[in-house]
């Protein structure tokens, strides 16, 4: 009587591929880890991948607009009105007028308009991020939140952009707050489609915290004893 060996196991499967049910899953791409040794997915910065997802609503122009236009157009103002101030003063250079005091009321005046002007539209700004619960609200120093419930009206101004967010009580930012929404490809003055974004979203935020709450089930209670039970436990006592 022969015996037959049992050829050893090796790595390798003997079926066919076809036989193997993760060869017809579809390959899954990993992303690659970045410089911290994390792995990201590069997205586009309003799409979320659900419900609570935060997105930018602002334009990703507000940092630049109010902590470098805003500035370095002050400085220049200022700039201007000292050098037009100490033209009118002492002996003008050679082949050089002095510097008439109406051009320096009028750079003063007329620069001076135009730079409040520049600070009441972009010293305000904030940077807005939103979800289906509440606003993210920073001022590049601090952040808020601020219950999507609390917004009371969103409006526009009507010669820009500039969009005007008004909540029902007060807030660390006030009653108010101003955002510069994303920039469309063309000039209009339509309503921005933020404005409808974000109304809306507030009032289902209002719908889903007016909806009644559902108590929680209280656990059923232990079942009374049968009648066979009762037998049960008359035979047992004395």
């Amino acid at each position: 009587m022969t015996s037959q060996t049992t050829p050893p196991v090796t790595g390798e499967s003997s079926g066919s591929a076809a036989d193997d049910p993760r060869a017809s899953l579809p390959s899954v791409p990993h992303a690659a880890p970045n410089r911290h040794g994390t792995t990201s997915e590069r997205r586009h910065p309003l799409r979320t991948k659900g419900p609570g997802a935060l997105r930018t609503i602002s334009s990703p122009g507000t940092a630049s607009a109010k902590l470098v236009f805003l500035p370095l157009w002050t400085a220049a103002w200022l700039f201007g009105m000292v050098v037009m101030i100490l033209g009118t003063q002492g002996s003008a250079p050679t082949g050089a007028e002095p510097v008439p005091l109406v051009d320096v009321l009028i750079g003063f005046i007329g620069g001076g308009l135009i730079t409040a002007l520049v600070w009441w539209g972009f010293a305000p700004l904030k940077r807005v991020r939103m979800n289906d619960r509440e606003l993210r609200i920073s001022n590049f120093r601090r952040e808020i939140v601020v219950p999507l419930t609390e917004v009371a009206d969103v409006t526009q101004d009507s010669w820009n952009h500039l969009t005007t967010i008004a909540f029902r009580s007060d807030t660390p930012f006030g009653h108010s707050i101003r955002v510069m929404p994303p920039q469309r490809p063309v000039i209009s003055h339509e309503r921005h489609p933020m404005i409808g974004e974000i109304l809306a979203a507030a009032a289902a935020a209002r719908k889903l915290a007016a909806r009644p709450r559902s108590r929680p089930r209280s656990p059923n209670p232990d079942p009374p004893p049968t009648n066979g039970g009762r037998f049960l436990l008359a035979g047992i006592l004395p």
